[in-house]
């Protein structure tokens, strides 16, 4: 019996976890709504910033645990479990070790804030940052072992942990709950993953030698990761310091189920990059690549569907429940066009930082030329009084550009564009679907008809997204069926 189509694996096995992920996400989401109306676009600014900058010192790393578990998921497909747990262990400790001097250095900016949220949230990052990383650090082990469920259930449990208390802490003790509750938060995720890793050989292990072997290799990875997470920041950052914390407080209630749906739909690419990696050396060099763009368009066919049921709901949400948010409604419509754009470039990106093809630098290059470009083109649209709408439509710009660079590059290790086309085009129809609907709502909204106050502008937009949603399925399914009959 042929073995089974890495694309039908991550659809057989997404469901589930992302189920589990888009219900933490609803609650994540619901409870941050709430927050942002009790707080105040102004204060929920104030807060934002710091958890941006949390974020930001999070995602900062030296590439110990980068390479050592990618290393890690090669030995395995060799069969070399021992060596392959050494090198996780030396990763995850060298990692978490080098976060402590992090979370002092963002401490260190309190003395510089503007607010006493801000303040009392920047002297809280160390202790922020390090349990941070080492959540984020046993997610990704379980990663490298294949079991998406169990990191999918830790996140659920660490953002309902941080969802309550945050909800609870700030009738309590104010906006500062919402910098204790994800300490918690993460605190819950380690409870529940590190039990299993022990048992399985994680160790604290540290050997001078082999860590800077591993950080030689791993930091254009870590690099690229950190490159990519301040390029998310970039637009909010720009908005922030610009603009002013209220203009943040729109725009991050904007970008915030943005990140919410990513990070659910970031289950599949959990599932799916253990086992592409190693397809890489096991199968022929044809398989790899037509698992991976097929892989591709279900990961864009998934996202499309959910930003444009997304752009149907968000408006009539925020005005029934939130009208003080509603500048934030164009930015959302707008934004959500990064969700598919995200997706299409995972497959490219992991073919590039693979064992097999090794060209990590020259994806850190173009993140780096994202961030450099983002942050530029920002600049120049305020200094010229532009306001949040384009410097989210600045977001949207470089990350297609990105999408498409990260193809160009992979594309000498992978075939031509037109013997791929079959296992791309579900995605590709999809795209093009939903830039057809999101520009007949982004012109409603423009225009003012039908607009999110009235019946019938909530009916054009369930309409449009649900009628959308349906051809992007139908045609999808269509150019599947025709591919599995040529193959």
């Amino acid at each position: 019996m042929p073995a089974e189509r890495l694309d039908a694996t991550v659809r057989r096995r997404l469901a589930r976890p992302t189920l589990i992920s888009l219900s933490s996400t609803l609650v994540s989401g619901t409870v941050g709504f709430i927050l942002a109306a009790w707080l105040g676009p102004s204060v929920w600014g104030q807060v934002q910033l710091v958890l941006l900058a949390y974020g930001i010192a999070s995602v900062i790393q030296f590439g110990f645990f980068a390479a050592g578990s990618r290393q890690a998921i090669h030995l395995r497909g060799l069969s070399q479990e021992d060596a392959a747990v050494e090198s996780q262990n030396l990763g995850t400790t060298a990692e978490v070790a080098a976060s402590i001097p992090i979370g002092i250095a963002l401490a260190a900016l309190a003395l510089v804030a503007h607010s006493g949220t801000e303040r009392i949230g920047l002297l809280l990052a160390p202790i922020s940052v390090v349990v941070s990383t080492l959540a984020g650090c046993l997610g990704g082990l379980e990663v490298g072992y294949d079991r998406t469920e169990r990191v999918t259930i830790a996140t659920g449990i660490g953002a309902v942990l941080t969802a309550g208390l945050g909800l609870a802490g700030v009738k309590l003790i104010g906006p500062v709950a919402l910098f204790v509750a994800p300490m918690f938060g993460n605190v819950g995720a380690i409870w529940f993953l590190l039990p299993r890793l022990r048992g399985g050989g994680l160790r604290p292990q540290l050997n001078g030698e082999k860590a800077r072997a591993l950080a030689r290799a791993g930091y254009p990875l870590a690099l690229a990761l950190s490159v990519y997470w301040a390029y998310r920041a970039v637009g909010p950052w720009s908005v922030g310091l610009a603009l002013g914390a209220t203009s943040l407080g729109f725009y991050a209630l904007a970008s915030a189920p943005i990140t919410l749906v990513i990070g659910a739909l970031t289950v599949g690419v959990r599932i799916f990059m253990p086992r592409f990696w190693q397809q890489m050396v096991h199968v022929p060099r044809k398989r790899w690549i037509s698992d991976g763009d097929r892989t591709t368009s279900l990961f864009v066919v998934v996202a499309v569907s959910l930003a444009m049921i997304g752009q149907a709901a968000y408006p009539w949400f925020i005005h029934t429940f939130l009208p003080r948010y509603e500048p934030s409604v164009p930015v959302f419509l707008i934004l959500s066009l990064e969700i598919p754009l995200y997706l299409a470039g995972q497959a490219p990106g992991l073919v590039l930082e693979s064992v097999v093809v090794n060209r990590q630098k020259l994806n850190l290059g173009i993140w780096m030329a994202a961030l450099l470009a983002n942050a530029l083109v920002n600049g120049v649209l305020l200094s010229l009084h532009f306001g949040i709408g384009a410097i989210a439509w600045t977001d949207v710009g470089v990350q297609a550009g990105v999408v498409v660079a990260l193809f160009s590059a992979a594309r000498p290790y992978q075939a031509t564009y037109a013997t791929r086309l079959g296992d791309l085009a579900p995605g590709i129809i999809a795209f093009l679907t939903f830039l057809a609907v999101s520009a007949i709502l982004l012109a409603q909204s423009a225009s003012g008809s039908g607009s999110t106050q009235t019946s019938e502008g909530v009916a054009v937009r369930l309409v449009a997204a649900l009628a959308g949603t349906a051809l992007v399925v139908g045609a999808s399914l269509a150019a599947g069926r025709r591919q599995r009959r040529l193959d």
